[in-house]
Formats: structure tokens, sequence, C-alpha cells
């Protein structure tokens, strides 16, 4: 898949949020590194040892995390999990991601999977219920493999360094909720490119995520028109705030959004 095939699968807000968060982030940080070096008494040296800080802690902590997954997790190899294996190999093609990916299993005991942007090779870690024997051909563990090869593929994690940064910061982390709105259109972009890869099949996709919300051993019990309408029910000004303060969109969002691209 070309970036302008990527592209099609986009959520419509997606663009506009991107240059949104650049628009109010480029000055906010404009003026911090202003407040940084007239209140510091190295100036613009101290912004440079900072930002050097920054990166030698990163670097770091970088190392002792992948320390602590690879003797902690089970590496997905050829020989273990040898049907992920396939599957991220597969999805790297089919984005023309040509960066290395890890991935590796544990035990966490939900149904979900992670990414942990590790400098230039990125590590999926799955929860041990995502690659269950007993889900036959495992169609959602490829979904949410596509979901999240596609994401990097189409550049969503490019804020990630930025929000650490101010996370670091504990009296200006609100200004993380900037950075939200993008994050939430790169979600439900997400989704689109993990349908894409299983061959368009709406059925799987829609399952998947609903086992990410009630999880895999009550999701086939939930009615999808039911869910959808419970999620135009609770529209409100409280569903808006929640959402305001969250990265992800609802999962009845998530729902439905996908549902209509199908139908397009």
């Amino acid at each position: 898949m070309t970036p302008s095939e990527i592209n099609k699968y986009r959520h419509r807000k997606e663009a506009s949020r991107f240059y949104l968060t650049l628009f109010v982030i480029a000055p906010f940080l404009g003026l911090l590194v202003l407040f940084s070096i007239l209140t510091s008494g190295y100036g613009f040296i101290g912004i440079l040892i900072f930002l050097a800080f920054f990166f030698i802690t990163r670097w770091f902590l970088h190392h002792l995390a992948m320390a602590s997954i690879k003797n902690n997790m089970v590496a997905v190899t050829e020989k273990s999990f040898p049907e992920v294996f396939k599957a991220i190999h597969e999805a790297r093609g089919f984005f023309s991601y040509p960066y290395p990916i890890e991935a590796y299993v544990f035990e966490e005991g939900s149904y979900n999977m992670l990414l942990a942007p590790m400098m230039r090779t990125k590590v999926l870690l799955l929860h041990s219920e995502v690659v269950d024997p007993e889900s036959g051909e495992n169609k959602e563990m490829r979904y949410l493999v596509g979901r999240f090869v596609g994401a990097m593929a189409a550049r969503h994690f490019r804020f990630m360094t930025l929000e650490m940064i101010v996370d670091g910061f504990e009296k200006i982390a609100v200004f993380n909720i900037l950075l939200y709105p993008y994050q939430r259109a790169t979600q439900l972009t997400g989704d689109r490119l993990g349908y894409a890869f299983i061959g368009h099949d709406i059925q799987t996709s829609v399952r998947t995520l609903l086992r990410l919300s009630a999880g895999r051993n009550v999701a086939h019990r939930v009615n999808v028109n039911s869910f959808l309408e419970q999620g135009r029910n609770s529209a409100g000004f409280f569903s808006f705030v929640t959402r305001m303060f969250s990265k992800f969109p609802h999962m009845t969002e998530r729902v439905n959004s996908l549902v209509s691209f199908s139908r397009r």
C-alpha cells in the first residue's frame, strides 16, 4: 500500500487536527523555550543541556525497558507464535513499512495489544489472549497487527516524543489535551487500516473492537446495533468532556465510524 493509498483510509479530520496541533503547540514550545532562557542562568546553553539530558535519559530507559521485555516476555519468532510472526511480516509488506518490528507475548489477563516505540525499532506487546489457539485462524489478531503496523506506516506516532516532554513538566501536563484531538483521529484511521489489512472483513473488525471493550469470552453476545444505539443515547455534555480528556475515542464511536466507513 502506497502513502497515497493509505491516505484514502485516513479519518477526514486527521489532517486538519494535525495542522491545528502544530499551530497550537509550536508557539507554546517557543514560549517555553523563551521562558527557560530568560529564567535560567545558563540561557540557551541550558536548553541544550536539558535536551541532551532528556535524550540520553530516554536512550538509557529504552535499554532498561528492552532488557526487562526480553527477559520476562516471550519473543515472537518463526518457531514461537509463527502465525503472529507471519502476520507482522505480511503487514510490513502490505503497508510498505521498512523498519524492523519486534513482538513479544506476555500474560496480562485482558484482550489487547500495545505498541512500545523503542527508537527506530518498534515493539509490539501482545497479551496472551490475543494469540489464544482457540481463536482458530485468529483473524482478530491479524486485524490488531494490521492496525498497529498501518498506524506506524501512516506515521501516527510523530508527536510521541513531544508528549513525553510535556509529561515531564507536571504543571503543564494538562497541555497534552491539545494533542488528543489528533490522537483520537489517528485511532479511527488505525481501525480502518486494520480493516483493510484483513481484506475489508467488517465482521471480524467489529468483533475485535468489541473484544477490546467487553472481553474475548463475552464479545460474541454483544448486539452491534444495540451497542451503537447505546452510544447515541449516551451522547451529551459529559460524554464530550470525557472524550476531550482522553487520547482514545469512545468505543461506540470507533465501531460506528468503522461501520459507516465500510458502507461507502
